[in-house]
Formats: structure tokens, C-alpha cells, sequence
């Protein structure tokens, strides 16, 4: 299918258009649907529904400042602004980035799409460059730019046999934030490839980031590499002084139990998990069947004192997540929200806080 930059498309697969702003290669085009993500997405995947428009000659105007690209590779967008807040995860102040392989099709792995991505699984804004290394050491760049915190971005789709060509991948990374922040020092690290691994279905796990297995690798800096230097007279004397701790801790009768995990229900508000049928329902009671679903799981909520509950409402047009966060705001203004957790349920969830 030809689809070009400036197309207007609908997903085949879900409920919702947008605009084509990115061919990143002959199967993957982003999409920036309605609420403002762009979405990498499979070309088979979508439908044109309107050609862009052809490109008017650049001539001198006011609106000169106008800017009509609206890719997410920041390196290109000189002014990109980072005055506005993102919403930081508890517990992700630590620089974790990893370096991921998601095949399209398990069933042959070697005729499948290998796509790959980088997760920022952290805090802060990414400034990185990848580049992939032959077996002649030769070095190719592969993609610069800025991820966000807490986002993962695909890179690019490569085959089997273009994959074997590549030794290994360079990674540098560079960690900021909007404002004040503790500095995190550069990372410069290479990903050896072990290309036997990409064939076998075993070797792809279950993962945080992706719905599909994954081969995972880790870009920033572990534990193992910090203590990799200690020799075993460093070692034997921080462990006796891990014991000497452990008993002191022990004589003050202090025991330390994990604090448990607070309990967070899950309601899924996808019309085809609320009703067996939902044929001859127009758009408007659909809305309403889950609109008034959600208030029955919000009051089942609060009366059970749940501490969270998240309801997944999908991308789709944006439709039913506005509805139910202008319901929030104006039925329960005494709670917080926000979006859930990006690892488990990508952009398509909101997290009610209820204590």
C-alpha cells in the first residue's frame, strides 16, 4: 500500500485514525493519533481514508514558525520544549535503559520482521545515538534523538539475514531532566550479538515492556559490572561486615519484613468484555453501558477500600478515556488520577488513587 507522509488512516485493527507523520521503513509508518502519541504501526495495519494534500511552494509569511513535521525524533526538532511536566514513576529514579528484539512472527523466526526498540525505563529524558558494528568493525549509524522518561521507541525492522550482518550495537546516552535533577553520568556501552539466539523460540522471554517475548538486553551499567574489579579479600571483608550488620540488627530485635504491595484492582472497560453482543449499539450507548460500568467498579471500590484501581479504556480515539477522566474530575474530585503503569499497559490505562 502506498501511504505517504500527510495521509490520513484508520487502524484496521482498532478504533481510531490519524495522520501518517513518519515512514520509518517499507512495513513501519507512526501514526499521531488524536490525543497526541504517535504510534509506530505495521502499513498492513492501516488504510488511507484521505491523501495528504500536495506540498504548497515555501514562500516568506507570518507563518513562517508554523512547523507541519510533527515526528518524534526530537533530534530533528530544534524546538522541542521541555517546559512542560512529565509524570514521574515511584521508584524509577535509577538509569535503566535496555535494548529490545520483538519478532512479528514466532512461528518462523526466520523469515520474521525483527523489530527493535530502545526503553527508557527511567526518570529522565535520553539524548542517545545507535549505531551498529559489522564484522569488520566497520560502524554505521543507526538513529540519534531524545526519548522520553518512561517510553520505548522503535528503531528500526530488521530480517534474519540482515541481523547476522551485524557484530554488535554501540550505544552512547546522555540523562537529563526538565529543571533540577541528580546528575547521572554518560553511558558508552556495546551490545555483543549472539545471532544463534534470534532462532530459537525459547530465547525470547516474557517482559515488562511488550505484550509479545522479547530478547532483552540491558544498555546501562548493572551491579555486576560495579563489583566486577573487587578482588576476594574485598569481597570476603564486605561480607563480614554485611554479618557483623545483620547480627547487630538481630540484638536490637529489629526484624525487617517487606512492606506489601498495596492491592490495585484492574477493569477492563473494552465494550467486548462488558457485553457477549454488542451488535445494533450505537457509539453514544456503548459510552454510556461503560461509563456507567466504571462508576459501579468505582463505588465497589471505595466501599471495599481499595487503595488503587486502574481502568483500561485502550487508545482508540481518545473517546472514552476523556469521558471517563471528565467523570473523575467531576464525580469524585476528592481522588487522584493519572496514567498507569507505561510497562503494563502502555498508554491505554488510567490509575485512580483512592488513599
Amino acid at each position: 500500500m502506498d501511504i505517504k507522509v500527510g495521509d490520513r488512516v484508520r487502524f484496521l485493527n482498532d478504533v481510531g485514525e490519524g495522520i501518517v507523520t513518519c515512514i520509518v521503513n517499507k512495513n513501519i509508518a507512526n501514526v499521531l493519533i488524536e490525543d497526541g502519541f504517535e504510534l509506530p504501526t505495521h502499513v498492513n495495519e492501516l488504510v488511507v481514508i484521505e491523501k495528504a494534500a500536495a506540498a504548497p511552494q515555501k514562500k516568506e509569511t507570518a507563518d513562517a514558525d508554523y512547523v507541519t513535521d510533527v515526528s518524534y525524533n526530537y533530534a530533528e526538532r530544534e524546538d522541542y520544549d521541555y517546559s512542560g511536566d512529565i509524570e514521574e514513576i515511584e521508584g524509577n529514579e535509577n538509569p535503566n535503559v535496555f535494548f529490545a528484539f520483538v519478532p512479528d512472527n514466532h512461528e518462523d523466526l526466520i523469515s520474521a520482521n525483527i523489530n527493535i526498540y530502545l526503553v527508557n525505563d527511567c526518570n529522565y529524558y535520553i539524548m542517545y545515538t545507535v549505531a551498529s558494528v559489522s564484522e569488520m568493525e566497520a560502524c554505521k549509524h543507526l538513529h540519534n534523538g531524545i526519548l522520553n522518561p518512561n517510553t520505548k521507541f522503535l528503531l528500526t525492522t530488521l530480517q534474519i539475514s540482515q541481523l547476522s550482518q551485524i557484530k554488535k550495537f554501540h550505544f552512547n546516552l546522555l540523562f537529563f531532566k526538565n529543571g533540577e535533577y541528580n546528575p547521572v553520568s554518560p553511558v558508552e556501552n556495546s551490545i555483543n550479538l549472539k545471532h544463534l539466539k534470534f532462532l530459537k523460540d525459547g530465547c525470547f522471554d516474557d517482559n515488562d515492556f511488550f505484550d509479545e517475548k522479547a530478547i532483552i538486553y540491558c544498555i546501562t551499567k548493572n551491579i555486576e559490572d560495579s563489583i566486577s574489579h573487587l578482588t576476594e579479600t574485598d569481597i570476603t571483608k564486605i561480607s563480614n561486615e554485611k554479618q557483623a550488620s545483620e547480627e547487630y540488627q538481630k540484638s536490637l530485635g529489629v526484624k525487617f519484613k517487606p512492606r506489601p504491595e498495596p492491592v490495585t484492582e484492574e477493569v477492563d472497560l473494552h465494550i467486548n468484555q462488558l457485553l457477549v453482543d454488542c451488535r445494533g449499539l450505537s457509539n453514544s450507548e456503548i459510552l454510556d453501558h461503560q461509563i456507567k460500568h466504571f462508576h459501579k467498579k468505582m463505588e465497589e471500590a471505595i466501599s471495599s477500600r481499595l487503595s488503587k484501581i486502574v481502568f483500561i479504556h485502550g487508545i482508540g480515539n481518545g473517546t472514552l478515556k476523556n469521558e471517563l477522566r471528565k467523570t473523575l474530575t467531576n464525580d469524585y474530585p476528592e481522588y487522584k488520577f493519572q496514567d498507569a503503569s507505561f510497562k503494563e499497559y502502555g498508554y491505554g490505562a488510567t490509575l485512580v488513587i483512592l488513599k
